[in-house]
Order: C-alpha cells, then sequence, then structure tokens
C-alpha cells in the first residue's frame, strides 16, 4: 500500500510540474495581448507549483540575487502604507506585491537553457503576431493605434520584466549558483572569464 501511495504522488508531482511549465508558456504567449490570459495562466502555473511543494513536503523556491531589492521593495509598500493619507487606496496598492511570486515561479522551474530559450522563442512569436495584427488593423482603421499600444504596454511591459528574465537568473543559479549581480537575468550569455 506505501508503494502505491509513492507512486500517486510521483504521478501527481509530474502532472503538476507539466502544468505549471504549460502555463508559463501560455503566460509568455499571451502577455502582448491579454492581462486576463496572462494573469489566469500565472496563478495556475503558481497554484500547480504550490500543489507540487505540498506533495514534495518541502519548498521549491529557488533562490534569486533578487531578496535584498524584494525585501526593500516590501518595506517600502509597508512604509508607504503606514504613512498613507489615503488608507484604503494604499490597501489596494499593495496587491503589486503579488508580483513578486511570479519571479519564483520562473525561477524555479525553468529546468534548462532549453526552455528559456524556448520560452523567449514563445514571447517573440507571441508579440510578432500581435504586432502584425497590430499594423493591420491600423492600416484598415487609424484610429485603432492608441488602443494597440496602450494593451501592449500594460499587457507586455509588467508581467515581461517578471516572467522571462528570473527565469535565466534560476536556471544560471541551478547550473553554476551563479553570482549575485542584480542585473544577471538580462544577460544572454555568460562573459567569458577574464585570464
Amino acid at each position: 500500500m506505501r508503494q502505491g501511495n509513492t507512486d500517486i504522488a510521483l504521478r501527481w508531482n509530474r502532472i503538476l510540474a507539466a502544468v505549471t511549465r504549460g502555463a508559463l508558456y501560455v503566460t509568455v504567449a499571451a502577455m502582448p495581448f491579454s492581462i486576463a490570459l496572462t494573469q489566469s495562466a500565472l496563478a495556475i502555473s503558481v497554484f500547480a507549483w504550490l500543489g507540487r511543494m505540498v506533495l514534495e513536503r518541502r519548498l521549491l523556491v529557488q533562490r534569486t540575487s533578487l531578496e535584498l531589492a524584494f525585501l526593500l521593495y516590501v518595506a517600502a509598500e509597508l512604509l508607504s502604507l503606514v504613512f498613507s493619507v489615503n488608507f484604503p487606496n494604499a490597501v489596494m496598492y499593495l496587491k503589486r506585491l503579488l508580483l513578486i511570486p511570479t519571479v519564483y515561479v520562473v525561477a524555479s522551474n525553468v529546468e534548462s537553457e532549453r526552455m528559456l530559450q524556448r520560452l523567449l522563442a514563445t514571447f517573440v512569436v507571441s508579440m510578432s503576431l500581435y504586432s502584425l495584427w497590430g499594423v493591420a488593423s491600423f492600416v484598415a482603421n487609424p484610429s485603432q493605434r492608441v488602443r494597440h499600444i496602450h494593451n501592449s504596454m500594460t499587457a507586455g511591459g509588467r508581467h515581461q520584466r517578471g516572467t522571462i528574465g528570473p527565469g535565466r537568473q534560476g536556471y544560471a543559479s541551478k547550473a553554476r549558483r551563479a553570482s549575485g549581480l542584480w542585473l544577471w537575468p538580462l544577460r544572454w550569455r555568460t562573459p567569458p572569464a577574464s585570464s
């Protein structure tokens, strides 16, 4: 009976890992054009990742070089809350703290350089298709231009920073236990070692 429970747990763990990875692909594909789909896919990836942690009874959180920055940001948000002249509005803006798990779900679940490249390629293809659609709709109706720019700025901008960048850092940390440079996620190739 004990072996059966272990097999079931391993099977669920594989399923949840696949759901997490699949939802990350949907997240980066939806970034250019849909905030709702991006956030829904991101929520699915976070909940599947949390499910894996419950099954394994351990934290599956990949450390990054951003912990100090996040701690300072949380402190700034809390100070802003305490000294706010509009307390209900300040409480509402605490939702920005929910973007921090985005970094960790990506950093902890991008398992290889190949997966990172596929996520980036998915984003680039999605953005290219959205851009082509935007050009075509602009040619058909020039008054729609502002709507496309606004949507791209809000949907793609916020989530792209939190999703694609940390994947590189998480992978690099797993592979090399990399340096603490905060710009590490922005590099796609590691500079050659100086002699």
